[in-house]
């Protein structure tokens, strides 16, 4: 179920290839951006809610964990919510999620060696 999932860049390709046609209603389980995106390459009908993602045909609680860039995007698309989006419009959003991601692990990289007793500092304000 995850394979889907892996890598946001099959994600963006989708968006890009639907860039001026609406792709989701966000806020709506079975309709915004990315269950659209899944239904699409998996069949069937799939979901995302908050932080997890699983088909129609499955109880919510055997619905799988969304990766990191997954739930930020679905995080962030959703400040539009209950409006439809363009591929577009989605693709600004997963730009933000890659951004944030970017900028997040460049801080862990700079960060000073916590073995040394140092702590790390984080802006979580950008994720």
């Amino acid at each position: 179920m995850t394979e889907f999932l892996t890598n946001m860049n099959e994600f963006a390709s989708w968006l890009c290839s639907h860039e001026f046609d609406i792709v989701g209603l966000p806020g709506t389980c079975f309709h915004c951006p990315l269950a659209q995106w899944l239904s699409e390459q998996a069949g069937g009908v799939w979901g995302v809610d908050d932080h997890f993602y699983g088909t129609a045909s499955r109880a919510h609680w055997q619905w799988r964990t969304l990766p990191r860039w997954a739930a930020l995007f679905v995080s962030r698309i959703e400040r539009r919510a209950f409006r439809p989006v363009t591929g577009d419009e989605a693709l600004l959003a997963l730009a933000e999620v890659e951004l944030a991601l970017t900028s997040f692990q460049r801080e862990i990289s700079d960060s000073p060696d916590i073995s040394q007793g140092q702590a790390p500092v984080f802006s979580s304000s950008r994720l």
